[in-house]
């Protein structure tokens, strides 16, 4: 799978919402690369924040913390 890494939250957020409508789905993949390890978590948009395995975080602090990777959209 082809994948593109994500420079800001309103990136991140704006993937979520548009794999939350063409996929019907609540949360979706994303990978997360941190100290050299990938690790897929699920990731949503609840309308406020972003919601990382049960827990609220925001887009721009979580972007900036990690490598987070998503699958390249197709143009």
């Amino acid at each position: 799978m082809n994948t593109q890494r994500v420079k800001t939250g309103a990136e991140l957020v704006e993937f979520i919402k548009n794999e939350q409508v063409m996929r019907n789905t609540f949360a979706c993949d994303v990978t997360v690369k941190t100290d050299g390890k990938s690790t897929v978590k699920q990731v949503a948009f609840d309308g406020i924040g972003l919601v990382v395995e049960n827990e609220s975080l925001d887009p721009d602090q979580f972007v900036s913390a990690h490598s987070v990777f998503v699958a390249a959209v197709l143009d």
